[in-house]
């Protein structure tokens, strides 16, 4: 599992992944298909 933080890719979502929303306007993408 690979946590990838981003600013504009909040409409960005890879197939298999969840979005999670943190404070500070910051998206962490958690990647649990691959």
């Amino acid at each position: 599992m690979s946590a990838r933080d981003g600013n504009t890719a909040s409409e960005w979502v890879p197939t298999g992944s969840v979005t999670v929303r943190v404070p500070g306007k910051v998206n962490l993408y958690l990647d649990v298909g691959d």
